[in-house]
């Protein structure tokens, strides 16, 4: 009986190729005869019918059921190369792609790189003395914006304008590209104007803006500072209102706020205006305050000057005759008097009175309470004074004012509480 295990080799088959998987079919023919007689009796159109394999002896049987096997093996190993063939196909098609992709971005860098090049000065050019032609033309004054007055402002802002691209054409040598006209406009603006440009410029600088060209930029800054026609009349009665001596604070502040909001004041140009706007009154308390809010913080300035005006008016109150506003009477020339002594009861008064006066200065200056010396509030919203009025009224007193100050005398109480002014 013939063999029918696999033969042994000692060489390695390479089955990875077709062709040497049809060498290894050969070579597996040649090495069983058994096999090779049996199929060389049938003819090529016959091998297609199946239902003869069945009709092969059984060695035969045996031996091609393992060579279906060894070419299944072979065909799935080349399936698996196949595989692995199509995955480093598409790996090189990918990188091929990107390697495709890059001289793109390298010629689009060397594009810019030569535009770059091409802007610098030629070094075997003859010098052309920019220092020296720049000097021939004064620079224009930086542009700081923070003028409260919008038509002197718009005045402002057009001058420094004209006088920028005077210098521009006058020194054309030095400015003649668009960013350098840009750098040297954007270091022109100080103050509250760097304020409000500030992300502008770090854009421009970082050469990264929209605005390419010193026209956009100047289109851009003329929305801010040149005001449309409605916005020109607020400015001019913005510049036209002044607080009235016998205005109320709360009435001016609310008109400064509305023609304020109308021309597109900023916060730090509304309180500077609102400092020059008041009376004299109101700016001496600005010399004199020690704890002075932020150039921008109007909420603050507002209560401040709130309660300096709650305080002029309870001391101009205060320094009134009560008998001399309701019931006014002749001037009578005094009699001369004989010179009295100086501890005469007059003169001690004279002097309780001049002492109380500078005390009230005092605490007018300061924005403290007549009352309780404390600041923050006014006497009339003072809380201390509040209950000792409901424990003197407990007690049947009617408080009252005399001679610059509170008593307790019921019986002329009601005289003095039918004077007082309602502000």
């Amino acid at each position: 009986m013939a063999d029918t295990s696999r033969p042994s080799s000692t060489t390695p088959v390479d089955v990875s190729t077709p062709e040497g998987l049809r060498k290894h079919i050969r070579t597996v023919f040649a090495d069983w005869p058994l096999l090779s007689n049996e199929l060389s009796k049938i003819a090529d159109e016959d091998l297609r019918d199946p239902f003869l394999v069945s009709q092969l002896p059984g060695e035969a049987q045996v031996y091609f059921g393992y060579m279906c096997n060894t070419i299944n093996d072979s065909l799935g190993a080349y399936h698996d190369i196949q595989v692995n063939f199509d995955a480093e196909l598409q790996n090189e098609i990918a990188a091929r792609q990107t390697l495709e992709c890059r001289p793109q971005k390298q010629a689009q860098l060397i594009a810019k790189l030569q535009l770059q090049l091409s802007q610098l000065p030629d070094s075997t050019a003859e010098p052309r003395h920019l220092y020296q032609r720049r000097q021939a033309c004064q620079p224009p004054k930086p542009f700081k914006a923070e003028t409260a007055s919008a038509l002197t402002l718009r005045d402002e802002y057009c001058a420094w304008k004209q006088d920028l691209r005077i210098f521009w054409a006058v020194d054309s040598t030095a400015f003649d590209n668009e960013r350098t006209k840009l750098l040297h406009m954007v270091s022109l603006l100080k103050g509250n104007a760097r304020q409000e440009q500030r992300q502008d410029i770090d854009d421009i600088i970082q050469d990264k803006s929209a605005y390419t060209a010193a026209e956009l930029f100047f289109k851009k800054l003329d929305s801010l500072y040149i005001p449309d026609e409605r916005e020109r009349e607020a400015a001019l009665q913005f510049d036209k209102l002044r607080m009235k001596e016998k205005q109320d604070f709360s009435a001016f502040y609310t008109q400064l706020e509305y023609l304020g909001n109308a021309c597109y004041k900023s916060p730090r140009g509304m309180v500077l205006a609102m400092k020059q706007k008041v009376t004299d009154e109101l700016q001496l308390m600005i010399m004199t305050d020690v704890n002075p809010c932020a150039n921008d913080d109007l909420d603050g300035w507002r209560k401040k000057f709130q309660i300096w005006y709650q305080n002029c008016r309870e001391h101009k109150y205060y320094n009134t005759s009560p008998t001399t506003s309701v019931y006014p009477r002749p001037s009578v020339a005094p009699a001369p008097v004989n010179p009295t002594s100086p501890n005469d009861a007059i003169r001690l008064n004279a002097f309780r009175t001049q002492n109380r006066e500078q005390q009230r200065q005092r605490e007018l200056r300061l924005g403290l309470c007549h009352y309780c010396k404390k600041s923050g509030h006014s006497v009339w919203n003072c809380e201390s004074k509040k209950q000792a009025d409901a424990q003197r009224s407990a007690r049947g007193y009617i408080p009252g004012f005399q001679g610059g100050g509170y008593n307790q005398v019921s019986g002329r109480g009601n005289f003095q509480s039918s004077t007082r002014r309602d502000y």
